[in-house]
């Protein structure tokens, strides 16, 4: 009995360790107040993106390649002190989809941003039901000056 508890336990953490690889390519993720999540994620040389409330079967899914996917760091005043913030963008289409996070003196605020047809829409993401990997995303290339929301 001893050397099946002792099996199982190494088939345990196999697979937990094989979890915690696959996830560490997360370079996004939050779940939105209105009950949906935003799962973005790189694989080798491309970032997918998924939104949707089964991201097993996501409403918007899309995969481009990650030289295409831009970072951005800057920062903003928070009441008369500065406070960093974070952005990445991606684009389907005519579309653009921004994820910021701000590290405000009151905590840290994530948010998705959408940008299509002159129009901007911002979607709050649930307090402590989020994560962004900053390693992975201060890898991306920077947002370019001329950069345009069309």
């Amino acid at each position: 009995m001893p050397a099946a508890i002792l099996v199982y336990a190494a088939l345990l953490l196999g697979s937990t360790s094989a979890v915690a690889s696959a996830n560490g390519d997360i370079l996004f993720y939050c779940q939105t107040t209105n009950g949906k999540q935003v799962h973005i994620q790189q694989h080798d040389s491309n970032v997918r993106y998924r939104f949707g409330k089964n991201l097993a079967h996501p409403e918007l899914e899309f995969t481009q390649p990650k030289t295409q996917v831009y970072q951005r760091n800057f920062t903003v005043d928070d009441n008369g002190y500065r406070a960093h913030a974070r952005q990445m963008w991606l684009h389907n289409g005519n579309a653009h989809y921004v994820t910021t996070v701000l590290y405000l003196s009151k905590g840290t605020v994530y948010s998705l941003g959408v940008y299509h047809d002159g129009k901007d829409v911002d979607i709050p993401c649930r307090w402590r039901h989020a994560f962004e990997n900053i390693t992975l995303i201060d890898a991306l290339p920077e947002l370019p000056d001329d950069f345009e929301v069309e």
